[in-house]
């Protein structure tokens, strides 16, 4: 988990540089480009207790294929997969109220 800073359950940033990334349970928001330019990012599973994913939050994770977001997400910020030219497809969750 040393590659996670979180602070009061914010996502604040990541500094680890694998492919596949896991974050913890108890997360309950991926703050501003708290991702942004890990290009070596392919996929991404994140926890039912996220709600919210703040602008610009995977923003040029060039490699990016994959996120399994949470059935409680709530919000998706802007820009939050700008530049992301390989994910291509999304399922978004019924609770999304905003995007």
């Amino acid at each position: 988990m040393k590659c996670f800073k979180i602070e009061n359950g914010v996502l604040i940033e990541y500094t680890g540089a694998e492919a596949c990334v896991v974050i913890p349970e108890g997360v309950t928001e991926i703050g501003d480009a708290a991702f942004a330019c890990c290009e070596r990012l392919g996929s991404v599973s994140i926890p039912e207790s996220v709600t919210h994913i703040d602008d610009d939050a995977f923003d040029e994770c060039c490699s990016l294929k994959a996120v399994h977001l949470p059935s409680v997400l709530r919000k998706i910020g802007r820009g939050v997969f700008r530049t992301c030219e390989k994910l291509k497809e999304i399922n978004l969750p019924s609770e999304l109220k905003e995007i």
